[in-house]
């Protein structure tokens, strides 16, 4: 029993709707089916009934929920006393979604945090489940999420019912990142069909984010899947028929790695946003990670 499936519980018991639960929580339905059948197979009884309307909670059941939100409840109570005061070592436990920028604001931090300081890091990369799922089960204090600008009422709302408070700080379109021995290197503006000959590298966490109803080519797409950010960057840099989708990347990081990025016409428009529980109190380490991600961001779409 875990506090994942404490909140898919109470979850789908204030919806009354697995469909609806999954949507909110951003988990797959059969992944959120596994986490009540894992809870129920530990309790040992049936916490939901199928109804003609969906699901509800049987008399075990309920009992179970009212104690089960009672210690999510405990849980933000004690985040709010305790979690964000100053401490004496430097702590930041954040998850996101994959960015160069964001590397780059990590880099800065340990470079900014007093070396007469104790020191610990954990940062993880995600896809915008995952992050989100981190935050809520306190596997991460804070976390980065990234969304099309055409979903945000949609998703804003979703965090808000979750409790999960939100800063925007970037809007951006996604570039193409090329070998600077790519032919492509020196376009200046690219329509997206000039791209269909060459192999898109994504990272297996990742969803394009040119969906297929805007591909313009009728051609078979390319595509190679990286399980490492580090991998996809060196094998870009080497190969002369692949590119990348990315948020604009800061210059250093595109020298590094001898990388251009090119704009592409009729992209459709992200935004990143910071994530954390309501009644949270950021310390002083986590703004200051916030702070650099901000100044990362805004170095990219510069550069």
């Amino acid at each position: 029993m875990n506090i994942h499936q404490l909140r898919c519980a109470v979850t789908v018991a204030r919806l009354g709707s697995q469909t609806r639960a999954a949507e909110e929580l951003y988990m797959s339905q059969p992944n959120l089916s596994k986490a009540l059948k894992d809870l129920e197979q530990t309790c040992g009884f049936r916490i939901f009934t199928r109804t003609g309307t969906g699901m509800a909670p049987t008399r075990r059941g309920e009992e179970f929920l009212e104690h089960a939100r009672a210690v999510l409840e405990k849980l933000d109570l004690m985040d709010a006393i305790y979690q964000g005061q100053d401490r004496r070592s430097a702590s930041l436990n954040v998850a996101v979604c994959t960015a160069g920028y964001l590397s780059q604001a990590l880099c800065a931090f340990l470079d900014e945090t007093n070396p007469a300081e104790g020191l610990e890091v954990n940062m993880r990369e995600g896809r915008v489940e995952e992050v989100v799922r981190a935050v809520l089960d306190r596997e991460a204090e804070i976390g980065v999420i990234r969304y099309a600008v055409d979903r945000q009422n949609r998703v804003l709302a979703a965090l808000g019912e979750q409790g999960l408070h939100y800063l925007l700080y970037w809007t951006f379109q996604h570039v193409a990142v090329v070998s600077r021995r790519h032919p492509l290197a020196g376009e200046k503006l690219l329509e997206k069909a000039r791209l269909t000959p060459y192999t898109e590298v994504m990272l297996a966490s990742e969803l394009s984010p040119v969906p297929p109803e805007l591909q313009t080519a009728p051609q078979p797409r390319r595509r190679a899947r990286m399980w490492d950010q580090a991998t996809r960057l060196e094998l870009i840099s080497r190969s002369l028929t692949a590119y990348i989708w990315s948020p604009p990347m800061p210059q250093e990081l595109l020298d590094r790695y001898g990388l251009t990025q090119l704009r592409v016409e009729d992209m459709p428009e992200y935004q990143d946003a910071l994530i954390y529980p309501r009644g949270y109190h950021m310390s002083r380490w986590e703004q200051a990670f916030y702070d650099l991600a901000r100044r990362e961001a805004q170095r990219a779409q510069q550069g």
